[in-house]
């Protein structure tokens, strides 16, 4: 050490380096050897260290010695609170990753040191410390060995883990989950919560900056679909094409066709570049077109199977989906491959490209409409296809990107898309209702061939309805009532009710499947009282046809209700579980007291039990005894009808769903069935209807009922679960590919498309967007946050504190603002929060989310709107509405019409009312702020520039005529506000008449000085305020805004437009004098004094800045009301201020030097002759025009010029002296 201290001029520089590296390595090595001898003495030695490397690039010495001072803390030889006291001021803004990497191996001795009392407050100062300079590091570096063990994953899904796996497949499993930062979370104290936020800030910018562009396209486009399934699982598509494709028994063909229809896709071949093949992409759409006809024409549809009936709607929405997909990428590969061969042109090649998904659309309703000619079962079939299109091409339109720039535009060719959603749904509602009529509208042809309203085609339309929810929420939210109202009406023993038995059911289950769609979109989550009573309303409807024992044909209502239940049971409303627990018992009751039923009731009875009872059970709603009730129940049933295929079917449902959810017995009891239904399966001797029912209970025991019990994948997951499903599909394709009972194969082949079907989808593909976040990495902090986010709104904050809550979320809000999050249900997750009482903070954080995401997200535009009108927008704190002002720009493109009507005509203009602009004039400016930023959007809607013009004219009206010294900034800014309108506005808003003067003479005088308006303007102000008495306020405002016209650049304040404005103004007052132009004012002398003013204030102005400084005029326009320290002197006027007056008075006053600075620059100079003969003839004007005061200025003025050039020749001194 001693050596490394002496200084050498012979030692270079790389020799140097070693010396301090090896110095600091002794020291290291002394403190953790020998910490009790030597440690004390090594203290200064490493504080000299430190002191010396201070650059990047010496930051390894300096990280060294802070291992020996962790290695003596740890010692305890000093203390960890002094050390860091002594280090702080050097080391806490470090920013060099190995000396944040060596503070934190220091703080992590804090725990484990044994003066506990001493530490106490410590302790969140090092956790502080930490985590911001956690923040400085990748999100990649964190382990799991790096957080505390209640932190950390839970065992057993570390035990996963496969042994044989080496050490580099273990250290790749340590990532950090997005759970542990949560739990992390709730153990971090109070005081360093605001620490951990800036850390979480940190993940989630890290994240979003890494986010792959895929993810936002795949979780909107239904892409979120399970990629764990097995080889077995994967082949069945592949397998009963073959059969499809080398059947020859027109028996099999309808179930083969509906095998078809749930599963049928085809791969994607790829080049050796990674790209498909564009040839082969155009091909696969000519199959899948091809394959539509086919199934139009060959799925059988038979009223009687409600089962069928229930899956029919979404199997056809996932075919469609696949198909519109498919026809488009082949569409557009044909488009790359016309514009490759060169053979058409580029620019019509390249808008067949931009408009190819509206060509697809219109491509293929013409195909359903051609096909939709035949039968009754094809015309239900083609209502199926039309309204899975429909949903389809929504979805993908809502994907697209919202930046039209440079885009071209759609020709007239193509209907607008709101348009052909109009007609589809118009085609559905005439079907239901042949007389019906839209409200206000012409009626449109029909998307499908004429008379088509047959009772298949009834029934087709009624359950298909529920598919186009989505659409209703987002585009069309007046049609949910509509749709709700009229199936309503056609419930069993209503006025209404169809003459068909058929019909009424599906009425029944149309509505059913209608307000369940409605609960799994979260409507009910949302506030808005009208959309939840006529839900309710409907809802009881549905549920007094159910329960009501003397009707004939209400199967369909039972149905519904089990549906509705099922959903119902995972809203985050308290009003809504109630009475899903509450409905459920009901149900149950009905079913337990059903001896005296149809075999039909009791049928469709133990299928909604089964449903209900397993959502309810899955979110807490119903114990574990209660829900083994109602399996018992049904497990009772289906041994007593062994050949009724519902019972084994609701068997098998409830079974799997509570296994599924961790009930044992359900486990224990699809332990027995499952060798018992094969058994029977594959004995060819047993009878053909109870062969039947074991294969509809085997596949639902394996989750094919899984869409409809609201099980989330992840649950199901399990080898056990995989080795069951894959038994089972291989008893199905042996049933299909050997039985002797026609029958019985074609039902295998339908449930072997229905149990592929529900293994590769999610809950989330049901949903228009997906619930939550679920789709993406287990490590996404995202993703836990807003889990958490769903829990503290399920939960309430007497179970999830608030300020956790808040923290969760602040990180989520922060980066949303530059950021766009992937596609996520906002509403739903949003709205509990801001309904409980998490507090203002978190309401606050929730609506600002809304608004960055309402670009994106239309869920998020809905919700916004919602709380931008009466009566909530009234329930937000102070800040939060400050910031809806001033972010007004953001989202006022994004809400309905309506409700911005209401916020820019009712509550932005409230706030200008004389109580409130007084007592809250920072709302007044945010209001103001937020305006300037929305007007000055580029092409915003006609609409939203209707009303933000409308709300500009309301608020100037609104203000004082009197300008107050406290107000002016918010005079200005809604001068900016007009600003942006039309000259043509700007001169009908702004007209000048004796009770807004000073307001609109500011205005006015503003607008010029800003260049906004040419100064030719200022002449017809000047005309009008020259007969007004009151002029102290007026010459502030004018000499204000000549100075500002001096040093704002623009065209219309350019020294040339100044000089000749300046010229005629001089002409003005010379005619004004010589009376050539009359006034209004009887008073000429005051009016030529007022004038005159004019003319020395624009001199003065625009000679130089120094006269301008002198009488403290500035670039701000209120720069003094910073310098007001008295209320008193805050509430004055303008020009009334003794300052005001002063600068006033002394422009006179400072009018001969500063004419003559103005006349010594070009081009002024240019114009000396002019100004020396415009003061000669002032001054020879009618004694009667000029006040003495004037005159003598004005000689005095002329005078000042004897030194020019000009002012020498005989006729002009001689006349300046009164020869």
């Amino acid at each position: 050490l001693a050596i490394s201290d002496m200084s050498s001029v012979s030692v270079d520089k790389d020799a140097q380096w070693e010396k301090l590296i090896a110095k600091a390595a002794c020291i290291r090595d002394i403190c953790r050897l020998r910490p009790y001898q030597h440690g004390a003495d090594m203290l200064a030695a490493i504080s000299q260290v430190l002191n010396e490397c201070t650059k990047p690039d010496q930051a390894s010495p300096a990280a060294i010695v802070l291992q020996g001072l962790r290695a003596l803390c740890e010692a305890e030889v000093v203390c960890i609170r002094s050390t860091w006291n002594a280090l702080s001021p050097k080391l806490s803004c470090d920013t060099r990753p190995l000396i944040l990497k060596a503070l934190n191996e220091l703080f992590s001795l804090v725990p484990s040191l044994t003066v506990a009392i001493l530490y106490a407050v410590f302790d969140a100062l090092v956790a502080i410390s930490a985590y911001k300079s956690l923040s400085s590091f990748d999100s990649e570096e964190h382990t799991i060995l790096h957080l505390p063990r209640q932190a950390r994953p839970e065992v057993d899904s570390l035990e996963e883990i496969d042994m044989n796996e080496d050490e580099e497949d273990q250290e790749a499993n340590l990532f950090v989950p997005g759970s542990s930062y949560i739990k992390l979370l709730s153990l971090t104290p109070a005081a360093v919560l605001g620490a951990f936020e800036e850390f979480a800030t940190s993940l989630v910018k890290q994240e979003m900056t890494n986010m792959p562009r895929a993810v936002y396209h795949s979780a909107l486009r239904g892409g979120t679909t399970r990629s764990d399934q097995g080889k077995t699982v994967a082949g069945v598509p592949n397998f009963l094409l073959k059969m499809y494709e080398r059947n020859k028994q027109p028996g099999m063909t309808p179930g083969l066709a509906a095998g078809m229809l749930l599963c049928f896709d085809l791969p994607v071949h790829m080049g050796k570049d990674g790209k498909p093949i564009n040839r082969f992409l155009a091909s696969r759409g000519r199959n899948f077109q091809q394959m539509l006809v086919a199934l139009i024409h060959e799925v059988n549809i038979q009223p009687s199977e409600w089962h069928h009936s229930i899956l029919l709607p979404q199997t056809w929405l996932g075919f469609m989906s696949r198909t519109y997909s498919a026809v488009l990428q082949g569409r557009q590969a044909e488009l790359e491959m016309q514009l490759k061969h060169g053979k058409e042109d580029p620019e019509e090649v390249q808008y067949k490209q931009f408009t190819a998904w509206l060509w697809v659309r219109d491509m293929l309703t013409d195909v359903i409409k051609g096909a939709s000619k035949d039968s009754p079962v094809v015309k239900g079939n083609s209502i199926f296809a039309l309204t899975g299109l429909a949903v389809a091409v929504a979805k993908y339109e809502s994907s697209l990107s919202s930046d039209t720039e440079g885009m071209p535009e759609v020709k007239p060719d193509f209907i607008p898309m709101k348009q052909w959603i109009s007609m589809v749904t118009e085609t559905l509602l005439s079907i239901v209702n042949s007389r019906y009529q839209p409200k206000g509208q012409k009626k449109q042809c029909s998307l499908l061939c004429e008379n088509t309203a047959s009772i298949i085609a009834r029934t087709c339309a009624a359950t298909a309805l529920s598919l186009l929810v989505p659409i209703f929420i987002v585009s069309c939210k007046e049609k949910i009532e509509e749709v709700l109202t009229m199936l309503t009406e056609r419930l069993p023993g209503k006025p209404n009710a169809d003459e068909s038995q058929a019909v009424q059911v599906h009425m029944g289950l149309g509505l059913g499947m209608f307000i369940s769609r409605l609960y799994e979109e979260k409507v009910s989550d949302l506030p808005g009282q009208q959309m939840n009573f006529v839900l309710m309303k409907s809802l009881d409807a549905l549920e007094n046809c159910c329960f009501d024992t003397t009707l004939e044909y209400n199967t369909g209502c039972i149905l519904g209700v089990g549906l509705v239940l099922s959903y119902m049971s995972h809203s985050s409303q308290t009003e809504s579980r109630v009475h899903a627990s509450a409905s459920l018992r009901k149900l149950y009751k009905y079913l337990d007291s059903s001896e005296d039923q149809s075999r039909g009731v009791q049928e469709v009875l133990a299928y909604s039990v089964a449903c209900s009872c397993v959502s309810a059970f899955s979110v807490g709603i119903i114990e574990a005894a209660e829900a083994e009730k109602a399996m018992s129940k049904l497990r009772t049933l289906a041994e007593n009808n062994q050949q009724t295929y519902s019972f084994a079917l609701a068997l098998g449902a409830i079974v799997h769903g509570l296994s599924a959810c961790g009930h044992g017995k359900a486990e224990d009891l699809s332990n027995r069935l499952m060798p018992a239904w094969i058994k029977i399966v594959l004995a060819e001797g047993s009878p053909t209807m109870e062969r039947l029912a074991a294969v509809s209970g085997l596949v639902a025991l394996v989750g094919s009922e899984g869409g409809m019990i609201q099980l989330k994948s992840e649950s199901i997951q399990s080898s056990q679960f995989q080795s069951k499903l894959n038994e089972v599909i291989r008893t199905l394709t042996q049933i299909i590919s050997f039985s002797e009972q026609i029958g019985l194969q074609t039902n295998a082949a339908r449930l072997l498309g229905r149990l592929h079907m529900s293994c590769l989808s999610s809950t989330q593909n049901r949903a228009s967007v997906p619930p939550d976040f679920s789709y993406l990495p287990v490590n996404s902090f995202i993703r836990a946050a807003i889990d958490f986010a769903i829990e503290g709104g399920k939960k309430g904050p007497e179970s999830v504190p608030a300020e956790l809550v808040k923290v969760a979320l602040a990180p989520i809000a922060l980066v949303g603002e530059s950021h766009q999050y992937p596609p996520v249900n906002w509403a739903s997750i949003l709205s509990p929060l801001m309904r409980l009482d998490f507090g203002d903070e978190v309401k606050h954080l929730c609506l600002e989310l809304a608004v960055t995401q309402a670009q994106s997200s239309q869920n998020a535009a809905m919700l916004l709107g919602m709380w931008v009108a009466p009566p909530l927008i009234y329930s937000l704190s102070m800040k939060t509405q400050k910031y809806l002002f001033m972010s007004l720009s953001l989202w006022m493109q994004h809400v309905a019409e309506d409700k911005l009507q209401f916020f820019t005509e009712v509550l932005l203009i409230q706030q200008f009312e004389v109580k409130n602009r007084t007592k809250n004039p920072e709302i007044c400016q945010c209001v103001l702020q937020g305006l300037i930023q929305a007007m000055k959007l580029p092409n915003p809607a006609q609409f939203c520039w209707s009303f933000l013009c409308q709300a500009v004219e309301k608020i100037y009206e609104l203000l004082p005529n009197e300008v107050q010294r406290g107000e002016l900034e918010m005079y200005i800014d809604v001068a900016r506000c007009i600003s942006e309108m039309a000259d043509s506005e700007i001169n009908r808003i702004v007209q000048i008449s004796k009770n807004n003067i000073e307001k609109a003479t500011f205005v006015k005088v503003y607008l010029v000085s800003q260049g906004r308006l040419s100064l030719m303007n200022l002449s017809a102000v000047i005309h009008i305020v020259a007969g007004y008495h009151q002029k102290e306020n007026i010459l502030w405002m004018f000499l204000h805004s000549f100075y500002h016209a001096r040093i704002v650049r623009h065209e219309n304040t350019g020294v040339l437009k100044r000089m000749d404005w300046l010229l005629d103004l001089m002409g003005y007052i010379r005619n004004v004098a010589c009376k050539s132009t009359l006034l209004q004012n009887d008073d000429l002398k005051e009016c030529i004094d007022f004038l005159v003013w004019l003319f020395a204030a624009s001199v003065l102005a625009w000679a130089d800045h120094g006269a301008p400084l002198l009488l403290g005029l500035s670039a701000d326009w209120s720069l003094w009301k910073h310098q007001m320290v008295s209320p008193e002197l805050h509430e004055e006027h303008i020009g009334k201020h003794p300052t005001d007056k002063f600068a006033v008075q002394e422009t006179l006053t400072l009018l001969p030097s500063s004419l003559s600075l103005l006349l010594a620059k070009e081009p002024w100079k240019e114009q000396t002759q002019k100004f020396i003969e415009w003061l000669i003839n002032m001054l020879e004007c009618p004694k009667e025009a000029l006040s003495k005061p004037t005159m003598d200025l004005l000689k005095v003025t002329l005078l000042a010029l004897r030194s020019l050039a000009e002012f020498k020749r005989k006729a002009i001194w001689t006349k300046a002296y009164g020869w």
